[in-house]
Protein backbone atom coordinates (compact mmCIF):
# COMPACT_ATOMS: atom_id res chain seq x y z
CA UNK A 1 0.00 0.00 0.00
CA UNK A 2 2.34 2.75 0.82
CA UNK A 3 4.71 1.56 -2.28
CA UNK A 4 1.62 2.50 -4.40
CA UNK A 5 0.65 5.38 -2.40
CA UNK A 6 4.45 6.55 -2.93
CA UNK A 7 4.42 6.01 -6.79
CA UNK A 8 1.11 8.37 -6.76
CA UNK A 9 2.04 10.99 -4.97
CA UNK A 10 4.70 11.16 -7.42
CA UNK A 11 3.45 10.55 -11.00
CA UNK A 12 0.40 8.54 -10.84
CA UNK A 13 -2.00 10.98 -9.33
CA UNK A 14 -5.37 9.03 -11.10
CA UNK A 15 -4.35 6.26 -7.93
CA UNK A 16 -4.26 8.76 -5.21
CA UNK A 17 -8.19 8.13 -4.48
CA UNK A 18 -8.59 4.67 -4.44
CA UNK A 19 -5.48 4.20 -2.52
CA UNK A 20 -6.26 6.67 -0.24
CA UNK A 21 -9.30 4.86 0.46
CA UNK A 22 -7.98 1.98 1.47
CA UNK A 23 -4.83 3.08 4.07
CA UNK A 24 -8.02 4.23 5.94
CA UNK A 25 -9.25 0.56 6.58
CA UNK A 26 -5.52 -0.88 7.32
CA UNK A 27 -6.78 -2.02 10.76
CA UNK A 28 -10.26 -3.16 9.87
CA UNK A 29 -9.38 -4.63 6.63
CA UNK A 30 -11.96 -7.02 4.77
CA UNK A 31 -12.46 -9.51 2.02
CA UNK A 32 -14.39 -6.71 -0.24
CA UNK A 33 -10.71 -4.44 0.91
CA UNK A 34 -8.56 -7.27 -0.78
CA UNK A 35 -10.73 -7.25 -3.64
CA UNK A 36 -10.70 -3.67 -4.12
CA UNK A 37 -6.68 -4.09 -3.58
CA UNK A 38 -6.91 -6.46 -6.22
CA UNK A 39 -8.81 -4.25 -8.74
CA UNK A 40 -6.20 -1.60 -8.03
CA UNK A 41 -3.64 -3.38 -9.03
CA UNK A 42 -5.07 -4.57 -11.83
CA UNK A 43 -6.22 -1.13 -13.11
CA UNK A 44 -2.29 0.18 -12.94
CA UNK A 45 -0.66 -3.26 -14.67
CA UNK A 46 -3.16 -2.73 -17.70
CA UNK A 47 -2.15 1.32 -17.60
CA UNK A 48 1.81 1.06 -16.49
CA UNK A 49 2.54 2.92 -19.97
CA UNK A 50 0.00 6.30 -18.69
CA UNK A 51 2.37 9.30 -17.86
CA UNK A 52 1.60 12.96 -15.98
CA UNK A 53 1.92 15.09 -18.89
CA UNK A 54 2.63 18.93 -18.31
CA UNK A 55 3.43 21.62 -21.38
CA UNK A 56 4.61 24.72 -21.24
CA UNK A 57 4.19 27.18 -24.39
CA UNK A 58 4.19 30.15 -23.22
CA UNK A 59 6.76 32.41 -21.62
CA UNK A 60 7.05 33.22 -18.01
CA UNK A 61 5.46 36.65 -18.73
CA UNK A 62 1.72 35.33 -18.83
CA UNK A 63 2.03 31.95 -16.57
CA UNK A 64 0.12 32.33 -13.68
CA UNK A 65 -0.54 29.40 -10.78
CA UNK A 66 -4.31 28.12 -10.65
CA UNK A 67 -5.58 25.94 -7.65
CA UNK A 68 -8.92 23.93 -8.46
CA UNK A 69 -10.79 22.44 -5.28
CA UNK A 70 -13.35 19.87 -4.73
CA UNK A 71 -15.42 18.07 -2.05
CA UNK A 72 -17.25 14.78 -1.94
CA UNK A 73 -20.19 15.21 0.58
CA UNK A 74 -20.29 12.27 2.96
CA UNK A 75 -18.09 9.84 0.87
CA UNK A 76 -16.79 7.79 3.38
CA UNK A 77 -19.84 4.86 4.16
CA UNK A 78 -18.43 3.65 7.50
CA UNK A 79 -17.54 7.72 9.46
CA UNK A 80 -19.78 10.03 6.70
CA UNK A 81 -16.88 12.00 6.36
CA UNK A 82 -16.12 13.90 3.45
CA UNK A 83 -13.13 13.93 1.01
CA UNK A 84 -10.93 17.44 -0.08
CA UNK A 85 -9.27 17.08 -3.20
CA UNK A 86 -6.70 19.76 -4.40
CA UNK A 87 -5.21 19.70 -7.69
CA UNK A 88 -2.44 22.58 -8.33
CA UNK A 89 -0.79 23.82 -11.66
CA UNK A 90 1.05 26.45 -13.76
CA UNK A 91 -1.31 27.67 -16.13
CA UNK A 92 -0.81 29.54 -19.30
CA UNK A 93 -2.96 30.54 -22.67
CA UNK A 94 -1.02 27.38 -24.12
CA UNK A 95 0.27 25.85 -21.08
CA UNK A 96 -0.61 23.55 -18.22
CA UNK A 97 1.87 21.55 -16.01
CA UNK A 98 0.78 19.64 -12.95
CA UNK A 99 2.95 20.71 -9.43
CA UNK A 100 0.64 19.55 -6.64
CA UNK A 101 -2.62 17.22 -5.76
CA UNK A 102 -4.46 16.32 -2.58
CA UNK A 103 -7.02 13.95 -1.57
CA UNK A 104 -7.63 14.12 2.06
CA UNK A 105 -10.36 12.51 4.39
CA UNK A 106 -11.83 15.67 6.13
CA UNK A 107 -11.38 15.02 10.25
CA UNK A 108 -15.38 15.26 11.15
CA UNK A 109 -18.44 14.98 9.61
CA UNK A 110 -19.82 17.79 7.11
CA UNK A 111 -23.34 18.59 6.58
CA UNK A 112 -24.23 20.27 3.99
CA UNK A 113 -22.11 20.49 0.03
CA UNK A 114 -20.84 24.21 1.09
CA UNK A 115 -19.83 22.99 4.11
CA UNK A 116 -17.34 20.24 2.76
CA UNK A 117 -16.55 22.91 0.01
CA UNK A 118 -15.18 25.52 2.00
CA UNK A 119 -13.29 22.97 3.79
CA UNK A 120 -11.65 21.63 0.69
CA UNK A 121 -11.04 25.54 -0.35
CA UNK A 122 -9.59 26.30 2.80
CA UNK A 123 -6.78 23.52 2.19
CA UNK A 124 -6.32 24.27 -0.86
CA UNK A 125 -6.12 27.10 -0.41
CA UNK A 126 -3.25 27.25 2.47
CA UNK A 127 -1.15 24.02 1.46
CA UNK A 128 -1.39 24.59 -2.34
CA UNK A 129 -2.29 27.70 -3.25
CA UNK A 130 -0.67 30.51 -1.05
CA UNK A 131 2.71 28.27 -0.90
CA UNK A 132 2.63 28.24 -4.49
CA UNK A 133 2.49 31.67 -5.03
CA UNK A 134 5.19 32.47 -3.05
CA UNK A 135 7.15 30.37 -5.36
CA UNK A 136 6.48 31.13 -8.15
CA UNK A 137 6.98 35.09 -7.23
CA UNK A 138 10.61 34.45 -6.85
CA UNK A 139 10.73 32.62 -9.64
CA UNK A 140 9.22 35.03 -12.41
CA UNK A 141 10.71 37.54 -10.54
CA UNK A 142 7.26 39.51 -10.54
CA UNK A 143 3.84 39.59 -8.40
CA UNK A 144 1.46 36.49 -9.79
CA UNK A 145 -2.43 35.78 -8.85
CA UNK A 146 -3.39 32.53 -7.96
CA UNK A 147 -6.28 31.49 -10.08
CA UNK A 148 -8.99 29.59 -7.88
CA UNK A 149 -11.74 27.58 -9.51
CA UNK A 150 -14.58 26.83 -7.41
CA UNK A 151 -17.57 24.28 -9.28
CA UNK A 152 -19.72 25.20 -6.65
CA UNK A 153 -21.79 28.32 -6.53
CA UNK A 154 -23.09 28.60 -3.12
CA UNK A 155 -19.54 27.84 -1.82
CA UNK A 156 -18.26 31.12 -4.07
CA UNK A 157 -21.00 33.37 -2.56
CA UNK A 158 -19.99 32.49 0.74
CA UNK A 159 -16.33 33.17 0.24
CA UNK A 160 -17.10 36.13 -1.29
CA UNK A 161 -19.47 37.36 0.89
CA UNK A 162 -17.55 36.06 4.06
CA UNK A 163 -21.18 35.25 5.45
CA UNK A 164 -22.94 32.00 6.22
CA UNK A 165 -25.10 32.42 9.34
CA UNK A 166 -25.72 28.62 9.08
CA UNK A 167 -22.04 27.80 9.25
CA UNK A 168 -20.91 29.18 12.11
CA UNK A 169 -20.16 26.07 14.03
CA UNK A 170 -17.05 25.39 11.33
CA UNK A 171 -14.49 27.33 12.95
CA UNK A 172 -15.18 25.07 15.67
CA UNK A 173 -15.69 21.95 14.44
CA UNK A 174 -13.35 21.97 11.13
CA UNK A 175 -10.79 24.49 12.28
CA UNK A 176 -11.72 27.09 9.03
CA UNK A 177 -12.17 30.36 9.10
CA UNK A 178 -15.00 31.54 6.52
CA UNK A 179 -13.77 35.31 7.26
CA UNK A 180 -9.96 34.15 6.51
CA UNK A 181 -11.53 32.93 3.71
CA UNK A 182 -13.31 35.71 2.88
CA UNK A 183 -10.45 38.17 3.03
CA UNK A 184 -7.83 36.32 1.17
CA UNK A 185 -10.64 35.94 -1.75
CA UNK A 186 -10.81 39.71 -1.34
CA UNK A 187 -7.24 40.29 -1.96
CA UNK A 188 -5.44 40.80 -4.80
CA UNK A 189 -3.48 37.75 -4.60
CA UNK A 190 -6.60 35.31 -5.14
CA UNK A 191 -8.56 35.55 -8.02
CA UNK A 192 -12.35 33.64 -7.52
CA UNK A 193 -13.39 31.86 -11.17
CA UNK A 194 -16.48 30.18 -11.48
CA UNK A 195 -15.39 26.17 -13.43
CA UNK A 196 -17.87 23.90 -15.03
CA UNK A 197 -18.19 20.86 -12.98
CA UNK A 198 -17.11 19.26 -16.21
CA UNK A 199 -13.87 20.86 -16.05
CA UNK A 200 -12.96 20.59 -12.71
CA UNK A 201 -9.84 18.63 -12.28
CA UNK A 202 -10.20 18.10 -8.70
CA UNK A 203 -13.04 15.90 -9.17
CA UNK A 204 -10.78 12.94 -8.97
CA UNK A 205 -9.70 13.19 -6.11
CA UNK A 206 -12.81 13.08 -4.61
CA UNK A 207 -14.96 10.29 -6.60
CA UNK A 208 -15.48 7.31 -7.61
CA UNK A 209 -16.00 6.99 -11.30
CA UNK A 210 -17.72 3.76 -12.88
CA UNK A 211 -18.43 6.15 -16.56
CA UNK A 212 -15.04 5.15 -18.93
CA UNK A 213 -15.55 8.14 -20.74
CA UNK A 214 -15.84 10.14 -17.84
CA UNK A 215 -12.98 8.37 -16.09
CA UNK A 216 -10.41 9.55 -19.18
CA UNK A 217 -11.84 12.76 -19.31
CA UNK A 218 -10.93 13.66 -16.00
CA UNK A 219 -7.66 11.97 -15.74
CA UNK A 220 -7.10 14.05 -19.20
CA UNK A 221 -7.57 17.55 -16.57
CA UNK A 222 -5.11 16.31 -14.30
CA UNK A 223 -2.36 15.66 -16.79
CA UNK A 224 -2.44 11.50 -17.28
CA UNK A 225 -2.51 10.11 -20.27
CA UNK A 226 -1.71 7.11 -22.63
CA UNK A 227 1.57 7.47 -24.35
CA UNK A 228 -0.70 7.59 -27.72
CA UNK A 229 -2.18 10.58 -26.83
Amino acid sequence: LMKILFMAQLARPDALRAIGILTTVITRWTKLDDKKLHRLICYLKTTREHRLVGFIGDGVSVLTPGTWTDADLASCKQSYRSTSGVFNAILGPHSRFPLAFLSKKQTCVSHSTPEAELVSADVGIRTKGLPALSLWEVLLGRAVQLLLFQDNQATACIMKSGKAPTLNHVSRTHGINIKWLHERICSPDIDLWDCHTDDMAADIFTKCFINVPKWKSVCGLIGVLPPDT
